[in-house]
């Protein structure tokens, strides 16, 4: 099918992600202890009507919790038994990240143009009569993305978090150049590749590790957020753990810090541990923790010259 060119995504502000979780008591303590809350419970928004899963009125009581995370909302969700997109993804994947969430002036229209591109919308919400939220599989790497014509995120925090800029999402792909082309047709891009430097000095748990041996990188940006799109090429790295124990999807959210080693030493501290670590020659570096709950990772990224 011929594309419009024209045919660019409506929205840009990213606002909200969400992680599925077995346990979100356990998993609210451990993130608390990372620094990441306090956790409040969401409202319904104004004039919301009801849910539908798949075509029927969603019946569930899943739990669900949120915070600020720098300029972001952050949702940890526990579902129950009964049918619902949490499950779903829970049995199929496992606890991670299952969306990231936009705000676009009519979710109605959108979730028209992108389902009439082959997405699919398994999850929504009635709001004043219309579609004011919806779960929109792309139909590739695993990614859902969450559309909503309002944004409930408070505007102060007493988040107690060191790192609070999100600067990207990073997404584990085994085809790049399929991935793009489809993210492409749904109105997501330019993607332009990150050159690697070849004299990085890295370590990926402990060992030696050559980036632009290992990965291919591209990314786009998505409002003031990056998406970057990483294929595994070689070898053993962070990004081919994930596709093999995973499969494709997103894998870690990156933060800008402005001191990576004293984050680093706060986060192991509190047991996270160390994927990978790279020094910048001129000051900086990047750093992959696993901070051992709910399945996130992080990147952290204290700019300087390479």
């Amino acid at each position: 099918m011929k594309q419009d060119a024209h045919a660019r995504l409506t929205f840009s502000n990213p606002w909200d992600m969400a992680v599925v979780v077995r346990d979100i008591d356990n998993t609210v303590k451990r993130l608390e202890a990372l620094g990441i809350g306090p956790f409040t419970t969401p409202q319904a928004p104004s004039g919301a009507e009801g849910l539908f899963f798949h075509g029927k009125p969603l019946i569930s009581n899943s739990k669900a919790l949120i915070t600020r995370l720098g300029d972001m909302q952050l949702e940890v969700i526990q579902p129950d038994d009964k049918p619902n997109p949490w499950k779903e993804f829970l049995n199929a994947r496992g606890e991670g990240i299952h969306h990231i969430g936009f705000q676009v002036n009519d979710v109605e229209k959108e979730v028209n143009r992108l389902t009439s591109l082959g997405a699919e919308v398994p999850f929504f919400g009635k709001i004043n009569g219309k579609i004011g939220a919806a779960y929109v599989d792309l139909k590739i790497a695993n990614m859902f993305m969450e559309l909503t014509s309002f944004s409930d995120m408070e505007q102060d925090s007493s988040a107690k978090l060191t790192f609070t800029h999100l600067a990207h999402i990073g997404v584990v792909v085994r085809d790049m150049n399929q991935t793009i082309d489809r993210l492409n047709a749904l109105g997501l891009g330019p993607f332009k590749p990150r050159i690697l430097p070849s004299d990085a000095q890295e370590k990926y748990r402990g060992k030696p590790f050559i980036p632009s041996q290992r990965v291919a990188i591209q990314t786009a940006q998505i409002g003031s957020k990056e998406l970057e799109l990483i294929q595994p090429i070689a070898g053993e790295s962070p990004h081919r753990e994930f596709l093999d124990q995973k499969g494709e999807g997103i894998q870690h959210l990156g933060f800008i810090v402005d001191n990576l080693e004293e984050d680093i030493n706060h986060l192991t501290a509190e047991g996270s541990s160390i994927l990978l670590t790279s020094q910048f020659k001129g000051g900086g570096g990047v750093a992959y923790l696993d901070l051992d709950a709910a399945g996130l990772i992080v990147e952290l990224v204290q700019p300087g010259s390479r």
